[in-house]
């Protein structure tokens, strides 16, 4: 089987976006930052900030908001 036969597995792997912001389209499994946290998208967004309870985003750390820094 040739490499041009096989089906594409799509992305597997996060990719860091930097900050978030409201006019860029953010598609599934990249990372963006806001606030103290850090989010991965669940599907294509643009215009939804991130949330702890979202259907676009899922927080994948966050800084407790009474931690020393």
């Amino acid at each position: 089987m040739g490499v041009n036969s096989m089906n594409d597995a799509g992305r597997i792997g996060f990719l860091i976006k930097g900050n978030y912001n409201h006019t860029t389209t953010y598609d599934f499994l990249d990372v963006v930052y806001f606030g103290h946290s850090s989010y991965v998208a669940k599907k294509i967004t643009i215009g939804n900030e991130p949330a702890e309870t979202s259907e676009y985003w899922q927080v994948l750390a966050s800084t407790p908001s009474n931690a020393v820094t």
